[in-house]
C-alpha cells in the first residue's frame, strides 16, 4: 500500500531533505543500521512502547508526484521511464543477439540520488501555497508527531473524513511558515 504523507519542515532548516528523513525515521519499519529488509529486534526502534511502524520505504512525491502543486503525476512516470532506460545497458553481439546488463553499484546510486533530489525539490512547497482542498493520509509535524485519521484504514465514514479535513486545516494554519514535503510512503 502507498500513502501520501506530508512532512512539515521548518522553512529555516538548512537541510530540508535531511530533516524530512529525521522526522520520518522513528516510524520506519526497519532499522537504519541493519541490512535492507531485515528487522533488528535489538534496535531501539523496536523496543516495546516505541512508535508503531508506518512505512518501510519512501520516495519524495512518488506516485503522488506533483500533488502539492496540483500538477499531473505523469512527470514521475516519465522520470522513472528515463531511469529504467538508463539502467539497462544493451550489448549487441556479432551473431545478432542482444543482451541487457543492468547498471548497479556506485553508478546506479549516483543517478538514483540525482533523481531523488529532483523529486524532493519538485514535491516541496511552502505550507501556505498548498491547494486549499489538499488531502493526504497523514501529516508529520516539526515536533515529530504523526497525525492521521486511521492511517491504514480506507474504510472510514464521512464524519471521520470531515474531522480529518478540519484537523489538516488546523495543522496547516499552525505550521503555515513551514515547508510541506509530499512523500509516498509504502507499507
Amino acid at each position: 500500500m502507498h500513502y501520501l504523507v506530508l512532512v512539515l519542515v521548518p522553512s529555516n532548516t538548512e537541510d530540508p531533505r535531511g530533516e524530512t528523513w529525521r522526522l520520518l525515521q522513528p516510524f520506519r519499519d526497519m532499522c537504519p543500521s541493519c541490512p535492507f529488509d531485515e528487522r533488528c529486534e535489538e534496535c531501539a526502534l523496536y523496543k516495546p512502547g516505541g512508535p508503531e511502524p508506518k512505512w518501510d520505504w519512501y520516495a519524495p512525491g512518488g506516485r503522488f508526484d506533483g500533488a502539492v502543486r496540483n500538477e499531473d503525476p505523469a512527470r514521475f512516470k516519465r522520470l522513472w521511464g528515463l531511469m529504467d532506460a538508463w539502467a539497462k545497458k544493451p550489448t549487441e553481439h556479432g551473431d545478432g543477439t542482444v543482451t541487457v546488463e543492468f547498471r548497479h553499484g556506485d553508478e546506479w546510486r549516483e543517478r538514483f540520488g540525482q533523481i531523488h533530489n529532483e523529486m524532493f525539490e519538485a514535491n516541496t512547497v511552502p505550507v501556505n501555497e498548498l491547494p486549499a482542498d489538499f488531502s493526504c493520509r497523514a501529516i508529520v509535524t516539526p515536533d515529530g508527531s504523526w497525525h492521521d485519521f486511521g492511517y491504514a484504514n480506507d474504510d472510514v465514514g464521512p464524519e471521520t473524513r470531515r474531522e480529518w479535513a478540519q484537523k489538516r486545516q488546523e495543522l496547516f494554519a499552525e505550521h503555515h511558515d513551514c515547508l510541506a514535503v509530499a512523500c509516498d510512503l509504502h507499507m
